[in-house]
C-alpha cells in the first residue's frame, strides 16, 4: 500500500491489537460491518483496523473460498465491478470473475480500496474514504490483526447453493475456515452467521462449541420463531444463539418475542442515530453498522 493509503494505515498502527479506548457498555455488541464500510473500504485489513480503534466488540466480515482453498475475506461470490480494479488500473468488467476460479496469489492483482463513481454503491457509502493499493485479505491476515484485542470475529461463509455441486462446496468452505482458525488458535474468538441455515447445521455437527447468528431477510423464515425452530433441529446450545435480522423488518414485539425464546437479537445495518436510538429502547443485544463511529456517540449519550 503506498501512498496515502500507508500514512493512514500507519495512524491506524497504534490502535492495531488494542481494544477500543473505553470500550462498547454493558456487554453491548457494537458491530462493525465489513470493518467500517461507511468510512473505508469493506472486508479491508485498514477497515478493520479502523474499527477496532473506533471500539467495536466485534468485526462481521464475510468469507468466501478460492480455487486453491484459501478462505479469503470478500462479500460477492465473484469480484465486485464496483470496488475492483485490474492491474492498470481499470474497472473491471461485469460479471466479474468468481473466486472460485481464482487462486489467492491472483487476488494480488486486484485493486479493492475505491467505489466506482456513479454506481449504487457510491450513492450508499458516500462517506467512504478511498485508499488506493488496497487488497482483498486472507481470514489468516485478519485473524494476525485482531490477535490480542478482544475483538471478535463474526464470520459470514458464503456458499452458492445455485451450483450443481453445492454439497462439497459447503463441506470445502466450513473445514477451511475452521482450520484456518484452528491454526490460528482463535476458534475461540469466533462465531459463524448465515443466510443459509444449513451451513449453520453442518457447523452444530461438526462443532457444536462454536456460537451461531441466523441471518434472516425479507421472506417466511424472517422471524424469532422459525429462527428458534432451526435451533432445535440439532438442540438447544450451551451457548446463547443469535437472530440477526435485518432491521428494516424488526418490531418491538419481535425483540421481546425472541427474548422469550431464548435468542439475543442483533439486527443488520443500522446507519442511521434515530434508527440505533430506537433499537436500544427496544433491549436489542447488539447491532451491526457501517458507522461506528456514529455509534459510539449514540451509545454514549
Amino acid at each position: 500500500m503506498r501512498g496515502r493509503g500507508l500514512d493512514l494505515m500507519t495512524g491506524l498502527r497504534g490502535n492495531w491489537g488494542v481494544k477500543s479506548v473505553t470500550g462498547p457498555r454493558g456487554g453491548f455488541d457494537l458491530q462493525g460491518h465489513r470493518g467500517a464500510r461507511g468510512l473505508w473500504p469493506e472486508n479491508s485489513l485498514i477497515g478493520f483496523a479502523a474499527a477496532m480503534a473506533l471500539g467495536v466488540a466485534s468485526i462481521e466480515l464475510d468469507v468466501v473460498l478460492t480455487a486453491d482453498g484459501v478462505p479469503v475475506v470478500h462479500h460477492d461470490l465473484a469480484l465486485n465491478p464496483d470496488i475492483t480494479r485490474g492491474p492498470g488500473g481499470q474497472w473491471i468488467a461485469s460479471p466479474g470473475p468468481l473466486l472460485a476460479a481464482l487462486c489467492a496469489g491472483d487476488l494480488a492483482a486486484y485493486d479493492v480500496g475505491r467505489i466506482a463513481p456513479r454506481t449504487r454503491y457510491a450513492a450508499i457509502c458516500r462517506g467512504q474514504t478511498p485508499v488506493d493499493g488496497t487488497r482483498i485479505p486472507s481470514l489468516a491476515a485478519v485473524l494476525e490483526l485482531v490477535r490480542g484485542s478482544g475483538v471478535k470475529l463474526d464470520i459470514e461463509i458464503k456458499v452458492d447453493r445455485r451450483w450443481p455441486d453445492w454439497a462439497p462446496q459447503l463441506s470445502g468452505v466450513v473445514e477451511a475456515v475452521f482450520a484456518v482458525l484452528d491454526a490460528a488458535q482463535s476458534a475461540g474468538a469466533a462465531s459463524v452467521r448465515s443466510f443459509d441455515w444449513r451451513v449453520l447445521r453442518r457447523i452444530r455437527r461438526l462443532r457444536p462449541e462454536v456460537p451461531l447468528s441466523w441471518l434472516t431477510g425479507f421472506g417466511a423464515d424472517a422471524r424469532a420463531a422459525a429462527v428458534a425452530e432451526a435451533v432445535m433441529l440439532d438442540g438447544w446450545p450451551a451457548w446463547q444463539p443469535v437472530w440477526a435480522p435485518d432491521h428494516r423488518l424488526l418490531r418491538r414485539r419481535h425483540v421481546f418475542a425472541a427474548r422469550e425464546m431464548g435468542l439475543l437479537v442483533k439486527p443488520w445495518t443500522v446507519n442511521a442515530a434515530f434508527r440505533m436510538r430506537q433499537l436500544l429502547r427496544w433491549g436489542v443485544d447488539g447491532f451491526c453498522t457501517d458507522r461506528p463511529d456514529l455509534a459510539r456517540i449514540v451509545l454514549s449519550e
